[in-house]
């Protein structure tokens, strides 16, 4: 899929820690997506599921800002679905899917965050976030890295059509680089 005009397929992003990855991928990536395509529904995904859930509250308050709505919310293209909004006409957030962890607009776009070990089997989406897949705490656990790796493997990297998998604590990955792998 196309995240507004740029086509990539698992993007891996490592910088060191407090470097403000999570805000630029999860919550400004994610709002940057739904300007060029509403319709974009997102998996985001951290070891630690606070994170999960604090970067989508930064999201939804960046997509519920007055500043967002006017600069960023413009009508709709032609829809690719019968069940999306009609050409021209404003996307807004639905009130009926409104939760920090899952919420949606009228464009068919969709927010859903998760802690990485948990059950994604239905979780349909374009594109999945996946901040830190290892906890720093126990990445040195051969058992727990290898569920992360088999979590991915069998249940996260083929669920969407790009992914964007950024990690700074596992060492003994398939890459130098770090990745979920």
């Amino acid at each position: 899929r196309r995240l507004g005009t740029f086509v990539q397929q698992n993007v891996e992003i490592n910088v060191p820690p407090g470097t403000m990855k999570s805000r630029i991928v999860s919550v400004m990536g994610f709002a940057w997506a739904w300007t060029r395509n509403p319709g974009m529904r997102v998996l985001a995904l951290s070891s630690n599921p606070e994170v999960a859930v604090r970067d989508a509250d930064y999201s939804l308050s960046l997509v519920e800002s007055e500043w967002y709505q006017q600069h960023f919310v413009a009508p709709l293209p032609e829809p690719k679905s019968p069940w999306r909004s009609r050409p021209g006409e404003r996307w807004a957030l639905r009130a009926d899917k409104s939760a920090k962890t899952r919420f949606g607009n009228t464009a068919g776009g969709e927010r859903q965050s998760k802690g990485f070990l948990v059950k994604v089997t239905g979780a349909k989406c374009d594109w999945i976030i996946v901040d830190d897949p290892h906890d720093a705490a126990e990445v040195y656990s051969e058992p727990q890295r290898n569920s992360v790796k088999f979590k991915w493997d069998n249940g996260g990297a083929w669920r969407a059509s790009a992914a964007a998998a950024y990690s700074k604590a596992d060492q003994d990955s398939a890459s130098a680089n770090n990745d979920v792998r």
